[in-house]
């Protein structure tokens, strides 16, 4: 599984307002058609929260799993 994350491309980005409504729906969306998504988070808002804090809050609001954190990046999974 983690071979698989690592090719993937980040197809939704967090910026500094954090885990909001709009990000949720696009972040669900996407899981609901590929079951995996990888995002990326904005250095303005990890000066804010720890990435680990945005991980979790993001993967609770779209009902999914933490797969892999590296870097600015971290990726979710339903099944």
């Amino acid at each position: 599984m983690l071979k698989k994350t690592s090719r993937l491309r980040a197809t939704v980005w967090i910026g500094k307002e954090g885990v909001t409504e709009r990000l949720i729906a696009h972040a669900s969306a996407q899981l609901k058609l590929k079951k995996i998504v990888k995002i990326k988070v904005q250095k303005s808002l990890l000066s804010l929260k720890p990435l680990v804090e945005v991980a979790e809050e993001a993967a609770k609001a779209t009902g999914s799993a933490i797969v892999d954190i590296r870097g600015r990046t971290f990726t979710l999974k339903r099944d």
